[in-house]
């Protein structure tokens, strides 16, 4: 499936983020031809679970700053790892720039702990993929969102999923959207 010229940000959080997550993800919607930024909080190089370092394109302040993305991007995707909860959860902009880009009509989705951003942003709506993180359910429980028990969940333009091959199931259900 190839997409012409759709703009995809990933947000991961700058140290633990999780490698299955993000790179499956980023190869997959590259080649089907989808131009893709991957930024953090502080655009420094991160280290991932397994001790994998990527040097990110930016920070998330400067998320509107891209070259070649006029406006808002096609779709948004917070990735997990360890690193979401104590970085991505607790971030102030992150929120607004997800709930912006619901309100325009793109997509916005969330893998394995990354999903805990988008429930900060209240833009889930009724249920999501949550696997078996009691830190994730805590924090879709306070949203007054329920797991949907499935590995993806998608309503309207939100998409969760979580488990081991959240990252493919995500990337179609995305390329799909466009």
């Amino acid at each position: 499936m190839t997409v012409p010229a759709a703009n995809v940000l990933i947000v991961i959080p700058r140290n633990q983020f999780a490698e299955d997550e993000l790179f499956p993800l980023k190869e997959k919607l590259e080649a089907a031809g989808c131009r893709v930024w991957v930024l953090s909080r502080t655009g420094k190089e991160a280290l991932g679970m397994n001790k994998t370092k990527f040097q990110p394109d930016g920070m998330l302040a400067d998320w509107n700053k891209q070259e070649g993305v006029p406006g808002k991007y096609d779709a948004v995707i917070v990735t997990g790892g360890k690193g979401a909860p104590k970085t991505l959860w607790t971030d102030d902009l992150l929120p607004q720039m997800l709930t912006d880009h619901v309100r325009a009509g793109k997509i916005v989705a969330g893998t394995g702990l990354g999903i805990g951003s988008l429930a900060q942003a209240n833009v889930l709506i009724g249920e999501a993929s949550a696997g078996d993180h009691p830190e994730l359910l805590q924090v879709l429980y306070n949203a007054a969102i329920a797991d949907s028990g499935e590995p993806f969940t998608q309503t309207e333009n939100v998409m969760t999923a979580t488990g081991p091959d959240a990252a493919s199931q995500l990337a179609d259900a995305i390329l799909s959207a466009f």
